[in-house]
């Protein structure tokens, strides 16, 4: 009876273990397919967020060159560039269009007082 009860043990202490790496391996292999599933939507609304950034930032340079020439628009590349929110292309699209002269301009963008990038 003894050795019996000591093969028991053993074969009940096998399939706990067999039955933990079965679960693990399946938890691992949920978590991957949870994983690339979540990066695959994290990386869609990232590339439509900066696709609508880098569309806002060619009208603005459009709509630069068109009211204060190509010089102009030259001058403000560097700045224009620095623009990472939508909220901040939105704010400058807004200036563009209140400013009537670029000296104007230019002075908004010196007073603002966190820049234009926040």
């Amino acid at each position: 009876m003894g050795m019996l009860a000591e093969n028991f043990k053993k074969w009940a202490a096998n399939y706990r273990a067999q039955g933990i790496e079965e679960g693990r391996v399946q938890g691992v292999e949920e978590g991957r397919v949870q994983g690339v599933e979540e990066g695959r939507v994290q990386g869609v609304e990232e590339g439509r967020v900066q696709g609508l950034e880098i569309g806002k930032r060619d009208l603005l340079f459009r709509l630069i060159e068109s009211k204060y020439g190509p010089a102009v628009r030259g001058q403000l590349n560097e700045t224009l560039m620095r623009l990472t929110t939508t909220k901040a292309l939105d704010r400058f699209g807004d200036w563009i269009i209140q400013c009537e002269t670029a000296e104007e301009l230019f002075e908004r963008i010196r007073l603002s007082a966190n820049g234009i990038t926040g």
